[in-house]
């Protein structure tokens, strides 16, 4: 990838390889530009908690961390939600299946709760 790629182009291919229209990435361009990030070569200073701050659909995001290190020759890009580690803890924009999740069953005991008095309803 050129380095002088902006933001813009970056985006539409990426949308292009996703099957997604132009228009659903305007709002994510108008959002990167408003903080200045202008080139493709700008958002390999963005940190992953930043990423979850523009709440952009992760699968996105993922494309485009791809996109940026594929560009500078590196051996591996951004693992994919299924190339995770087991010991890896998702954050708030990942889903956990409930067969990847299963708690532990917790007894419960409701003599800890009150009922409230006549004077309090």
């Amino acid at each position: 990838m050129d380095p002088k790629t902006t933001v813009r182009e970056l985006m539409l291919s990426i949308a292009k390889k996703l099957n997604k229209s132009p228009e659903i990435v305007e709002p994510m361009v108008k959002k990167l530009e408003d903080d200045w990030f202008d080139t493709a070569e700008s958002l390999k200073n963005i940190s992953d908690e930043a990423w979850d701050a523009y709440s952009f659909p992760l699968r996105f995001v993922l494309e485009i961390k791809r996109e940026l290190s594929s560009s500078h020759g590196e051996a591996k890009a951004a693992p994919s939600v299924e190339e995770k580690s087991e010991d890896h803890i998702p954050n708030k924009r990942e889903t956990v299946s409930k067969t990847e999740f299963v708690a532990p069953h917790v007894p419960v005991s409701y003599t800890h709760l009150t009922l409230p008095t006549n004077r309090e309803v």
